[in-house]
């Protein structure tokens, strides 16, 4: 026969656990509501303080151009035939001034760019992407025809999701990288073709350049990372930079595989409509 009083032994041992367990409950969910709380007033912090620095490059960067065109601008007037003649020494340095204030305005441009795709809004709908690839094309065109160039764009081409303006933007760096790194004295051949993947869409831009070694596959999607000086091949080191950032805020991403010697073939992927 059972004791009743041993039924009740055992009882304030359960309340024990129960208001222990409670209390540790009670305990991670304060924790949980500070750190959440934490994570917020961070979250907070830096939004504003890249919005802060964001303003301040674009407030710099517009102030450096009106007096480097206000240089670039006395140089070419100097060199102007009609003035009195220079020397080649002259010549050469006003060329230099010329050279180097188009140079540094590109950059401030793209610094801009870079600048503004962290923080504008995307307008991101069904994009025809033959009619985009045509535009860019088109935009390119004296590029294309100075070099002597060959592009060949495998329609049709799928529907993607972006913003036209960022996309855009985005295709003509990569076409312009293709147009841009090919060995001295050779001729820009560059495919442009896309291809289904599930719910995305792969844009590929391939050149017959210069390639790349396996080691800086990784790098050149960095801001200023360079792999060549820029009197070998002139440019702001932002390009790829501000194609990597253009996929990431449509919701997509880029890459590229390579070999050196036997060119290049840069990816982008995005969205297809058909994911909505």
């Amino acid at each position: 026969m059972r004791n009743p009083i041993g039924n009740v032994v055992g009882f304030p041992k359960v309340v024990r656990d129960l208001t222990e367990r409670k209390f540790a409950e009670e305990s991670l969910r304060k924790a949980n509501e500070m750190l959440e709380e934490r994570v917020r007033s961070r979250t907070y912090e830096l939004e504003l303080r890249v919005r802060e620095l964001e303003g301040f490059t674009s407030t710099v960067a517009h102030d450096l151009r009106a007096p480097l065109r206000s240089v670039h601008r006395y140089a070419e007037l100097m060199l102007d035939p009609r003035n009195p003649p220079l020397d080649a020494q002259e010549v050469e340095s006003l060329n230099r001034i010329v050279e180097a204030t188009q140079g540094m305005d590109s950059l401030i441009e793209h610094l801009l760019t870079y600048s503004r795709l962290a923080e504008q809004r995307l307008t991101v709908r069904a994009l025809d992407l033959e009619n985009m690839v045509k535009e860019v094309l088109d935009g390119l065109a004296l590029q294309i025809r100075d070099l002597g160039a060959k592009v060949d764009v495998e329609n049709p081409l799928p529907k993607v999701l972006g913003d036209p303006t960022v996309l855009s933007q985005a295709l003509t760096n990569l076409v312009s990288n293709a147009l841009k790194f090919v060995a001295d004295k050779g001729t820009p051949h560059v495919r442009i073709r896309a291809i289904r993947r599930g719910h995305s869409v792969r844009i590929g831009v391939e050149d017959n350049g210069i390639g790349i070694a396996s080691q800086y596959l990784d790098r050149i999607f960095l801001p200023f990372e360079r792999l060549h000086g820029p009197d070998a091949f002139p440019g702001s080191g932002l390009g790829l930079a501000i194609v990597k950032k253009a996929a990431e805020r449509m919701g997509g991403a880029v890459g590229v595989e390579s070999v050196p010697g036997q060119g290049s073939r840069f990816w982008l992927e995005l969205p297809s409509p058909e994911a909505r």
